[in-house]
């Protein structure tokens, strides 16, 4: 379900920032490999691909530019809780 919220929010950087910062802050605990932050979006359009789905360029492009974005303000949240980050 966040994939679909981080979609919409996109185009609100601050309130997208902000739903970045708090997905990290419920995850701190579980001490997941800062490159997955970034890794999940080819894992999700690869998913979306193989449930028969016709991604043209310009939307894997989109998703690939809404996962950079998505990585980079998790990587500053996670240096802000002392985690390690890329």
């Amino acid at each position: 379900m966040s994939v679909h919220i981080f979609a919409n929010l996109y185009d609100n950087e601050m309130v997208f920032r902000a739903f970045c910062r708090d997905l990290i802050d419920r995850h701190v605990g579980r001490g997941l490999d800062p490159t997955l932050w970034k890794a999940f979006w080819g894992i999700w359009v690869a998913f979306l691909e193989s449930k028969g789905a016709t991604l043209t360029a310009d939307q894997k492009a989109a998703w690939e530019k809404l996962g950079t974005l998505f990585n980079e303000e998790c990587q500053l949240q996670l240096a802000k809780h002392g985690l390690p980050h890329t």
